[in-house]
């Protein structure tokens, strides 16, 4: 079975991948922890949405990412 270490370790691995390849467009991607992930499944609807804009948005209200992986 996949436990969180593995998963972690997975993203971490594509993170490096995907800066190695290319670096633009990593630095349009975010990667979101699985943990956080798995954690806005959980949560009611409502509650998701403001998690979800903390995740995109930096503290100015800009947006941080072109692309997002949950």
């Amino acid at each position: 079975w996949l436990t969180d270490a593995h998963i972690t370790a997975d993203y971490g691995l594509l993170g490096q991948e995907l800066q190695g390849r290319s670096p633009d467009l990593a630095a349009r991607t975010r990667l979101v922890d699985p943990l956080i992930s798995y954690q806005l499944r959980l949560i009611p609807e409502r509650d998701a949405l403001g998690e979800f804009q903390r995740i995109v948005h930096n503290q100015n209200e800009e947006d941080t990412a072109d692309f997002l992986f949950l």
